[in-house]
């Protein structure tokens, strides 16, 4: 088995997950097994379509069974504790593992009433700061133009956040982050060797040359980021609490699965006091990367951080 470190889990895995960080620790919170045949559920009690190339059907005992079309079977077991992976045969292993750790992961944490958000972040010396938004929007560019700054990255699209007596923690994940073409071409990123998300996609993974040193930060400020080509800086206001909740709610990561799995009162809990712990804003930005010079300046200048 190897074992891996991911947000707040001890992955064991019976094949390589080369996107994740080792760890001698082999006190498992997940396996993942590679399996000739899922086992079977017996009464499934809810069945649909989660989007174009995924199918979901849930067992009355809590079992999550997610098919991705032409590439891969998975199982969540109803312990939350293992997953079990059957590949279709010809299909792309790094195109499972991408939606491995993300999607089923995902599936697998909000059935542990574990609500990640879609988001990157950054270290300072007074605490994480998130950026939360949409696919394509500009998270992991963001947090890499921050990183270049001197503000090490923890975690990229996908954030864990944990409330402790009133404060946010968000947790270490991937040693890399994915930048699209344009965003390796602003940073001078050469693409030649580097593995790309999807063989669909022109979008690369780039590791993190400095990394932090320990697992859990708390957490100093969260941005939703937004496009605004009228625009030509960046523009940062605070939000209303009712904004702040609908952000949460709508940046959960596969948000549409809190519904599936019947967790909507949980979902709407949990965002309602992570509004009381963590000042939430929302960063306007225009797309053309060249008018980006201002927004480190900006962001540290919002939240006080020394720079």
């Amino acid at each position: 088995m190897f074992y891996y470190q991911l947000h707040n889990l001890i992955i064991a895995s019976s094949f390589e997950l080369n996107e994740l960080e080792q760890t001698q620790d082999t006190s498992a919170h997940v396996t993942v097994t590679m399996v000739k045949q899922l086992p079977e559920i017996k009464e499934v009690i809810k069945e649909g379509k989660y989007y174009r190339d995924l199918d979901y059907r849930i067992g009355a005992q809590g079992q999550i069974q997610l098919t991705f079309q032409g590439l891969f079977d998975s199982m969540i077991h109803q312990d939350s504790q293992r997953i079990y992976v059957k590949m279709v045969e010809g299909s792309s292993l790094q195109e499972m593992k991408t939606h491995l750790l993300g999607t089923v992961l995902s599936f697998l944490l909000l059935n542990k009433s574990q609500f990640p958000i879609h988001a990157s972040a950054i270290s300072t010396d007074e605490g994480a700061i998130l950026f939360m938004g949409h696919s394509g929007v500009g998270k992991s560019t963001t947090a890499t133009l921050m990183m270049r700054a001197g503000f090490p990255i923890i975690s990229d699209d996908v954030c864990l956040i944990e409330l402790q007596k009133e404060q946010a923690w968000v947790s270490y994940a991937f040693p890399q982050v994915k930048l699209w073409e344009e965003s390796t071409a602003y940073f001078n990123i050469p693409t030649k060797e580097l593995e790309i998300v999807s063989n669909e996609r022109a979008k690369y993974k780039v590791p993190l040359t400095k990394k932090v040193t320990q697992n859990s930060f708390p957490i100093k400020a969260i941005f939703e980021i937004d496009f605004n080509d009228q625009l030509k800086g960046i523009q940062i206001r605070s939000k209303t609490t009712m904004d702040k909740l609908q952000a949460l709610l709508k940046h959960t990561y596969r948000h549409h699965a809190v519904k599936i799995l019947g967790l909507e009162k949980a979902h709407f809990e949990y965002c309602s006091k992570l509004i009381e712990a963590v000042p939430i804003y929302h960063l306007q930005r225009p797309k053309d990367l060249n008018l980006l010079d201002e927004l480190v300046d900006r962001v540290v200048k919002q939240t006080q951080i020394t720079s």
